[in-house]
């Protein structure tokens, strides 16, 4: 029997619905495991936010990240790990340009190129040091 307005009468639940449903039911998944503090380390302390000044592809950022701090390990950012400037305040981006740029030329010459084409503000002095 037709709905009274003269629409279609939809189900709370119509076919199609439960098979997008089925399909698309959300698998079980374990549960994340926390990256802040690393586990796998002794009771670190959080000991507040400490900034960092890293240079990308896109310009130099500063990031600011958590710091942790235990007598056994002593200081911790586990979020450099994770970025890729735990060795160098150098993005993986910003290091290939550099490589690329100072191969080939002198670094002075490779300093200005990188300004003009990449927009990537270096000096000669760290431009060597990275290459």
């Amino acid at each position: 029997m037709p709905p009274a307005n003269g629409r279609f009468a939809r189900s709370s639940r119509s076919g199609w619905a439960m098979a997008i449903n089925r399909c698309c039911k959300r698998r079980w998944m374990p549960p994340p495991r926390r990256l802040l503090p690393p586990q796998d380390q002794h009771r670190l302390k959080s000991k507040g936010t400490r900034p960092v000044n890293v240079l990308t592809a896109s310009g130099e950022v500063r990031l600011q990240r958590k710091y942790f701090w235990s007598k056994a390990s002593g200081g911790v950012c586990s979020a450099d790990e994770l970025s890729g400037v735990a060795q160098a305040s150098i993005s993986p981006g910003a290091k290939e340009l550099c490589c690329v740029m100072g191969i080939g030329q002198e670094f002075a010459q490779a300093a200005e190129d990188l300004k003009r084409v990449g927009g990537l503000s270096i000096s000669k002095e760290r431009l060597r040091g990275v290459v």
